[in-house]
């Protein structure tokens, strides 16, 4: 679908904003508890969600979409922040230079 094409994009750029936001010496274990990260996503987000579902299904039903909408806010203003601060880094080396 051409939604699921933004989803391999999301691991474009966060892994370009590492990049320059980390040091160099340090971006393989960063890459390396992201590939982690990547990992164990699935199989947590799996349990999280099924047992959510079970606990509130008589309540709301759609409170796994609640969940979901406030994780995708978390890691939008997580990548907001890194570029703001990948961003701002840049902007006083372009001014040491002149």
């Amino acid at each position: 679908t051409p939604l699921a094409v933004l989803s391999t994009a999301k691991a474009a750029i966060c892994r370009s904003l590492i990049t320059k936001a980390a040091a160099n010496d340090e971006l393989g274990k960063i890459f390396a508890m992201v590939a982690s990260a990547e990992a164990l996503v699935p199989i947590v987000a799996s349990l999280v969600y099924s047992k959510l579902y079970s606990a509130t299904l008589d309540l709301f039903i759609g409170t796994f979409y609640l969940l979901s909408s406030a994780i995708l806010f978390l890691v939008g203003s997580m990548y907001m922040y890194v570029f703001y601060l990948t961003r701002k880094h840049n902007l006083y080396k372009d001014r040491e230079k002149d």
